[in-house]
């Protein structure tokens, strides 16, 4: 009941409101529309900022891992170094002192050349079970749990070398190796290196390279293990800062609160090492314009929409004086009054629709005149040919009497063929003058169809030869009145009268997916099998006084539907009726 009151509130508003209110919700479609447009475009515009940033912390993490990949091929050239390999094995194996001190300055000295050849690379420290050497700018070194706790992991990664963040110094990383024997491919863990990276030193470096990395527009390198920041100085780096990085997701893209202006904050994340490089890109500054445009469309579409409201009252106003007016010459048709309103509007000259509705109104009351006049003549004229039909019915009653009188003088008489004649007649004449319904059964047809064949019978004697092929069960079928005598009188005029010998008439019936079919057949004429089409289209006129096909075929029609009707089917000395009807019973 609730979903039904609005439809019918709008129902009984005015077409002027109702104009009204479709106005105001266009309007307030395109409103809704541009928004949401002026919405995906600014969430585009986010979403290509985020791929362009994305695509230039991709370069920075990439050249980042190129510096870092050269650290690491300058460590695995330390492994294969042949001098260092042998020196080491031979330090291991003497047993004289002084050849222990002359092998350890060998490979002091070895350890200072790969401390000295990067310029990134502030310290190599070499850890053997007998001795430590560190060389380069850095003296810094870990703590010893620390440095355990870098050898377990040295050992579990089996050679290959991995990134740690130094705890001494927070402006470094570390490299990390195990150094094995290659001698043999043992594989022996002869010790461990450690290579001390000036992490600073290349994110300055990264800082140059990509000139659009200023202090507006930071970058922030986050260790993912160890939650540390390697760059920049976390001394350096204010603490709203670190809260915004602990509110952005591990990889994308969000838009966060800084104060009184907003970040566009893009995160990218690498596997090795596990690091996530941060930016922070100023918001404001790059959205004003849309920001501006948007304000300038919204104020735009404000505009619009008050001259729009105040045309749409214009107009409906000046729409609906014309509306007004047909509703009083509607309301006084309806009152009986059809004498034309008189109004100050010249309708004859206006070439729009109300101009057309307001003269097809005012012609249509002309013709609503004229034809109330007519019908007022009609009505005398059937009032006074319905006196004259009562009069005339006693005519076919008393031929009735008449025949009727005849059949008991010839039954008294002796006289049986006269007798069957007449009563055959008789009951033709009775059932065409007791029925008034559209529709008989089957049987009940069959029935007048004997009765005239009776007569025929007696007509022809043994000329005529009728058949009846039926099924008992259609009996109950619902057929229009009197559709298959006038068959029955086509087949007797146009085959018995016509044929020279033997003339067989056939009335059957069958049933063909929910179809009732009845034929009537005769031999000894033809008939073209378009005669229907010839008929209904003047090529051919009907003759007799009977009710003809074409009345038959138009009631099934009107009663049943344009798939049912006549048609006719014809070869060499053969013709063929078929009635079809939809197989209903009483």
């Amino acid at each position: 009941m609730k979903g039904i009151l609005p439809e019918v509130r709008v129902s009984r508003m005015g077409i002027r409101k109702k104009m009204l209110l479709m106005y105001v919700a266009v309007i307030f479609t395109m409103t809704v529309v541009t928004a949401g447009i002026f919405m995906w475009m600014n969430k585009r515009y986010a979403e290509m900022l985020y791929k362009e940033t994305t695509d230039s912390l991709f370069l920075i993490s990439n050249e980042m891992k190129l510096y870092l990949d050269g650290i690491e091929a300058d460590s695995y050239y330390m492994v294969a170094d042949a001098s260092l390999q042998s020196n080491l094995s031979a330090y291991q194996s003497a047993a004289d002192g002084w050849q222990k001190r002359k092998l350890r300055n060998q490979i002091e000295s070895s350890v200072y050349n790969y401390a000295v050849g990067n310029k990134y690379i502030r310290s190599v420290t070499l850890i053997t079970p007998e001795f430590s050497v560190c060389r380069g700018s850095s003296s810094v070194q870990e703590s010893e749990a620390y440095l355990e706790q870098l050898k377990q992991q040295a050992n579990e990664e089996n050679g290959k070398a991995f990134w740690a963040v130094s705890q001494e110094d927070p402006s470094t990383i570390l490299m990390v190796r195990s150094y094995r024997e290659i001698h043999n491919l043992s594989l022996k863990t002869l010790g461990y290196q450690i290579f001390r990276v000036d992490m600073k030193r290349i994110a300055n470096q990264l800082m140059e390279n990509y000139s659009y990395l200023t202090s507006e527009i930071p970058l922030i390198i986050l260790d993912q293990k160890t939650s540390t920041i390697l760059y920049p100085d976390p001394t350096q780096i204010q603490e709203n800062t670190i809260t915004m990085i602990q509110q952005l997701p591990e990889d994308g893209y969000k838009i966060i609160r800084d104060g009184k202006k907003n970040l566009f904050s893009v995160v990218h994340m690498v596997e090795k090492p596990r690091w996530r490089y941060y930016l922070f890109i100023p918001y404001n500054s790059i959205f004003s314009s849309i920001q501006n445009c948007i304000l300038t469309v919204f104020f735009s579409l404000l505009v619009i929409t008050v001259a729009m409201l105040v045309a749409a009252g214009w107009f409906s106003a000046g729409m609906c004086k014309h509306f007004s007016i047909l509703q009083m010459k509607m309301k006084r048709v309806s009152s009986g009054n059809l004498e034309p309103m008189a109004t100050d509007c010249n309708y004859q000259d206006r070439g729009d629709e109300i101009g057309f509705l307001n003269c097809c109104f005012d012609q249509m009351l002309l013709d609503l005149r004229r034809l109330t006049e007519e019908n007022e003549k009609k009505q005398q004229l059937l009032r006074e040919a319905q006196i004259r039909s009562l009069e005339q019915q006693m005519n076919p009653h008393f031929l009735y009497n008449t025949l009727d009188l005849v059949y008991w003088k010839a039954k008294i008489n002796g006289e049986k063929e006269i007798c069957t004649i007449t009563e055959s007649l008789a009951k033709l004449l009775q059932s065409s003058l007791s029925c008034h319904k559209d529709v008989n059964s089957l049987k009940q047809e069959l029935e007048l169809c004997q009765y005239y064949m009776k007569i025929q019978k007696m007509r022809f004697c043994e000329k005529l030869i009728y058949q009846e092929r039926l099924d008992p069960t259609l009996l109950n079928a619902q057929v229009p009145y009197l559709c298959i005598q006038p068959l029955l009188e086509n087949a007797v005029k146009y085959g018995v009268e016509q044929a020279l010998d033997f003339c067989t008439v056939i009335l059957s019936a069958k049933i063909e997916n929910g179809i009732l079919i009845i034929s009537v057949e005769n031999d000894g004429s033809e008939a073209p099998e378009d005669l229907m089409k010839m008929l209904y289209q003047g090529e051919k006129k009907p003759q007799g006084h009977g009710i003809g096909l074409i009345n038959i075929d138009k009631r099934t029609k009107l009663l049943f539907g344009s798939e049912y009707g006549i048609s006719v089917e014809s070869s060499p000395d053969l013709v063929r009726v078929l009635l079809k009807l939809p197989f209903r019973q009483k």
